[in-house]
């Protein structure tokens, strides 16, 4: 009868400690995926996806820090420009003023949102595009009297205050 009451305590104690663990993870998500919506102010309809990896949340919380999240905000808007937003964060500290190991944003432009964002350009037609060391390189080209002159304009798509922005980073004249 002990052993059937000892057995019975387990059982129960488990189950508890697996939708602990559950009920930890959906509300460690959720806190982040509001944290990701302020920061850049997204709406309510913007898509956020947020998973929490690494072994039991549970203690992961107890020692004030995260193992790795991952989160992707699909077709986010900044003006003219749609990307699509993948961030990891590994080490991630729980105390706002704490340091974490290592975060990393990806952003993923499709070519012809940075065409039209580039209106800037006037007339002149980006002839290609390309990426370098995460670098976007827009190659144009013009005539003076006659001599081709090739333009190689730089830009890196950053994230400054949640605001997806092209920042200029070198100019070529060839």
């Amino acid at each position: 009868k002990g052993l059937v009451i000892a057995l019975v305590a387990v059982v129960v104690v488990g189950t508890l400690a697996v939708v602990a663990e559950f009920v930890a993870r959906g509300v460690v998500a959720n806190q982040v995926e509001q944290q990701l919506r302020q920061a850049f102010a997204l709406d309510a309809e913007q898509r956020v996806d947020v998973s929490v990896a690494g072994p039991v949340v549970l203690a992961q919380l107890a020692s004030g820090q995260l193992t790795r999240i991952d989160a992707t905000i699909p077709g986010g808007e900044a003006g003219s420009i749609r990307a699509d937003v993948d961030l990891v964060g590994e080490g991630v500290a729980l105390d706002p003023t704490a340091p974490s190991d290592r975060i990393e944003a990806t952003l993923s432009v499709a070519e012809s949102d940075v065409t039209r964002a580039l209106g800037a350009l006037g007339d002149t037609v980006v002839r290609d595009i390309e990426l370098v060391e995460g670098e976007v390189r827009l190659v144009t080209g013009f005539d003076i009297f006659g001599i081709g002159v090739e333009l190689v304009a730089g830009i890196v798509p950053t994230i400054d205050a949640g605001v997806v922005t092209l920042a200029p980073t070198s100019l070529e004249l060839n």
